[in-house]
């Protein structure tokens, strides 16, 4: 089996869970490979889906689904009715409807979606002050799991139960209504991007060449506001540490933690889910 992984990671999180899943899919024998679209080149570029038996899509969570940009991205896919399996990655509030909403979004474009898994991560919110859910994960627990979803997956496949999943979450009660406002919504933006604080910046342009929107300017060390969609790329990956996100985020944490009723030991207790 000829598989590839395509995945989006803002702050690496979701490319780890995408390369424990490939450990999964080769120990069973299936040939398999990664493409980042992460950056905003890369998302230009036409992927040959004729070559790939089966398709892994990765996405973050941001406010209850994936990002828009990813969804954007999503909608110039021809499926071809190839089968497609989901994995997501998210900081601890709500999965909202990321399973429900990415499944329609892949059949819409011609994808036969055969498994869904979500993975616990250590929030990209967490690099702001104040703020701090799920410090630790993934954790070598998580990273298991993801290995046995791939491992999951080549035995569907190799198999030929090639069966349309049904979802086993709980979907919930108005997802209609929160997909007509992601439809209409416009992309998180932020009005105090990430900016550079030093003037020990070696000019590499990192920030700038993996910007997953193109609104990082390494020149004058400021991300635009309306182009940048918070995900914190920028302030991850700088290989001199100048760049910071120094937005106060306790007050928004504060109020997650409230209105999901995130204590402690639920927090915790969140697990790696998925279903084939």
């Amino acid at each position: 089996m000829n598989t590839v992984i395509v995945y989006f990671s803002g702050t690496g999180n979701t490319k780890i869970i995408a390369k424990e899943i490939q450990k999964g899919l080769k120990l069973s024998g299936s040939k398999t490979s990664l493409i980042d679209i992460t950056s905003y080149n890369s998302r230009k570029k036409k992927i040959d889906l004729v070559k790939f038996d089966l398709l892994v899509f990765g996405f973050p969570v941001y406010a209850s689904t994936i990002p828009l940009i990813c969804i954007d991205w999503l909608k110039t896919l021809k499926g071809q009715n190839k089968p497609a399996a989901m994995f997501f990655t998210y900081g601890g509030p709500t999965m909202g409807v990321a399973h429900f909403h990415t499944k329609d979004l892949l059949n819409e474009q011609d994808f036969l979606v055969i498994g869904t898994a979500e993975f616990p991560c250590k929030h990209s919110f967490n690099l702001a002050k104040g703020f701090e859910f799920l410090k630790d994960r993934p954790n070598k627990t998580d990273l298991k799991q993801a290995q046995e979803y791939g491992v999951g997956l080549e035995n569907k496949f190799s198999l030929g139960k090639l069966n349309e999943i049904i979802i086993p979450f709980i979907k919930p009660e108005n997802y209609n209504a929160i997909v007509e406002r992601i439809n209409i919504r416009k992309k998180r933006t932020t009005e105090s991007p990430p900016s550079r604080y030093s003037k020990d910046c070696s000019m590499c342009r990192t920030c700038e060449k993996s910007c997953p929107t193109a609104a990082f300017n390494a020149d004058t060390g400021v991300a635009n506001g309306e182009k940048c969609i918070a995900c914190m790329r920028c302030v991850t990956f700088c290989p001199d540490n100048v760049i910071e996100y120094r937005r106060d985020m306790s007050g928004i944490f504060q109020r997650l933690k409230d209105h999901y009723n995130l204590t402690e030991e639920r927090m915790k207790s969140l697990g790696v889910r998925y279903a084939l």
